[in-house]
């Protein structure tokens, strides 16, 4: 296979498609849920073509994901078709992702959608007001006529939708479930969701759009129904900040963490490279703060002392401050790192990093 970030060589995982034994070569990780489940963009060799390859530790997982799609398929609600679905022959590279038994790695190829983009990625784009409201009423439709087929999705969230060629096409199947007598307050429950992943600047924008939902299930749209779902939509946004300062101090989709013995360090994977994560390996405590250039992006760290015993690790809390305006769509310079200075178990004061431009 080709070779990854940092030189690695890509894992490469070998099905049989079409009568053949035909290896696929798998990008750039598109989620990762390490040692349970990891998203890839996979390349077949022989005719050459793109697909969607999920792993999964549990086969368990694997059936719910192929059930979902076929609950979503046969309500005619457009989904991903599956191309093949089993254990693979041969699998190479699959180490770093946490699985600790090759045997036991379960695997699902999708059809690929080479001109879609996920709906959350389009949704933080500088996009014109008049979109938004389109892709909204898209959205609000779609799940309206989930819902009126009794399908529900256990973790909805807008990276669960694909948008191409102006249609949305439900990619996780995973957490679907099918409920026959499927109560509108869980129904109010899941918009409210959905509703608090849009940054409250777009709230009113976003509540005018609602009768999308209640006319696609022919349903009244009433006051108490919208007050249902405003308070979900409130509970839910506490959910997420607390979510996002958890995985922003872990390795997941969106961060990356290296822990040795004198330093943890914490770097949000949309600025990671090679060297950055040098540069980072050079900061050097006589400076309280530093400015550097790298990858098109200019870069500021503030180093924080060591606070003492008890108190708390002030880089630390400013890392987490940030992801919690960031959850609020506030403007600030992005947070690219956090590196905290150790000394086995102890803490010696760390530096945070910020974008300044880009």
């Amino acid at each position: 296979g080709g070779l990854g970030l940092m030189g690695e060589p890509q894992p490469v995982i070998t099905i049989e498609l079409n009568q053949q034994l035909t290896p696929i070569t798998l990008r750039a990780p598109l989620r990762m849920l390490k040692g349970k489940r990891l998203v890839f963009e996979g390349e077949a060799s022989g005719p050459s073509r793109r697909l969607l390859v999920k792993t999964f530790s549990s086969i368990r997982h694997l059936a719910r994901e192929i059930d979902g799609l076929d609950l979503l398929s046969s309500n005619d609600i457009e989904c991903p078709t599956v191309i093949f679905s089993g254990q693979a022959n041969d699998l190479t590279g699959f180490e770093k992702f946490g699985f600790r038994d090759h045997q036991n790695i379960h695997v699902l190829v999708l059809e690929f959608y080479p001109d879609a983009e996920n709906f959350r990625t389009v949704w933080h784009k500088h996009i014109t007001d008049e979109y938004r409201i389109h892709l909204f009423t898209l959205l609000f439709t779609l799940i309206g006529r989930q819902h009126q087929a009794g399908i529900t999705q256990n973790d909805l969230h807008l990276g669960n939708f694909l948008i191409s060629d102006d249609r949305l096409i439900s990619i996780d199947g995973d957490a679907i479930v099918y409920n026959k007598h499927l109560s509108l307050e869980s129904c109010y429950e899941q918009l409210g969701i959905i509703l608090s992943q849009a940054y409250p600047h777009f709230d009113s924008m976003l509540e005018k759009l609602l009768p999308a939902y209640f006319n696609t299930r022919n349903l009244p749209a009433d006051k108490q129904a919208e007050k249902s779902i405003f308070q979900a939509r409130a509970a839910n946004r506490e959910v997420i900040k607390r979510s996002k300062i958890k995985k922003s101090l872990r390795n997941s989709t969106d961060f990356k963490v290296e822990k040795t013995f004198s330093r943890h360090v914490f770097i949000n994977r949309n600025f990671l490279t090679e060297a950055f994560d040098n540069d980072l390996a050079q900061l050097q405590t006589s400076d309280l703060t530093h400015e550097w250039d790298r990858d098109g992006n200019r870069y500021r760290a503030f180093y924080y002392r060591w606070p003492g015993f008890f108190a708390k690790n002030d880089a630390r809390q400013q890392w987490q401050d940030a992801q919690v305006l960031m959850a609020d769509g506030k403007e600030i310079p992005p947070p690219a790192a956090l590196v905290i200075l150790t000394f086995g178990p102890f803490q010696r004061g760390g530096y945070y990093i910020e974008v300044i431009q880009s």
